[in-house]
């Protein structure tokens, strides 16, 4: 029989293991705009913009802007350029070259008897941060619309969009703040250090007289 300590332990590491569910936010202050490429039917790996590139398990749509239905539940889109998976079951995956600190987007998926629609954040080393559940099976979890990432434990490396014929437009992302390479903290520190002694020079050099 198991004791009460290993079952509380083994429940603790369920815990631990388990995702997280994020609370999606619905604005990025200060996110940059993402702009579209070219409509393509592809699963890439595809460059959709400098710097993000998308791959689909199946179906995929890059810079859609015809008819596009998501259910007599949710509004169809139609006429701005949108990243899509044109499949019941399957996912699409944005993979930023440098990692990113925010995410937001307009999100909608058909709310019909489909696999479970979901939005997941992943960090550099692959694993999953957070999670955003949209709809169980025919319930919605959350209601179409803008929503993304924000303050998340660690930058955001990709960020995949699973089933239920599941489509994005309007992006934004926010950068991590760039790094300065040691090369550039070297200069820096040289830079300091000969305005240090030319202000020194310029001190000794200075003589007072008087009239």
């Amino acid at each position: 029989m198991k004791t009460l300590t290993t079952l509380f332990a083994a429940a603790a590491m369920t815990t631990l293991a388990a995702p997280a569910v994020a609370a999606p936010i619905v604005s990025l202050p200060g996110g940059s705009a993402v702009t579209l490429g070219a409509f393509q039917e592809t699963d890439g790996p595809t460059a959709i913009a400098p710097g993000i590139s998308y791959s689909a398990t199946n179906n995929g749509y890059v810079g859609y802007t015809g008819l596009w239905g998501f259910g007599v539940a949710h509004d169809d889109w139609e006429g701005i350029s949108m990243l899509g998976l044109n499949s019941a079951t399957g996912s699409f995956t944005l993979t930023f070259d440098a990692a990113i600190t925010g995410f937001l987007a307009e999100v909608n998926w058909d709310g019909g008897l489909y696999d479970n629609a979901s939005i997941t954040a992943f960090d550099m080393a692959g694993n999953e941060i957070e999670q955003i559940a949209l709809s169980d099976h025919a319930m919605d979890l959350e209601e179409p619309g803008y929503m993304g990432f924000g303050n998340t434990a660690a930058p955001i490396k990709s960020i995949r969009f699973s089933n239920a014929f599941i489509g994005i437009r309007n992006l934004a992302i926010t950068p991590t703040a760039a790094v300065p390479e040691p090369a550039t903290w070297a200069m820096m520190l040289l830079g300091f250090g000969m305005m240090g002694a030319t202000l020194r020079y310029r001190r000794k050099s200075t003589k007072v007289s008087f009239a």
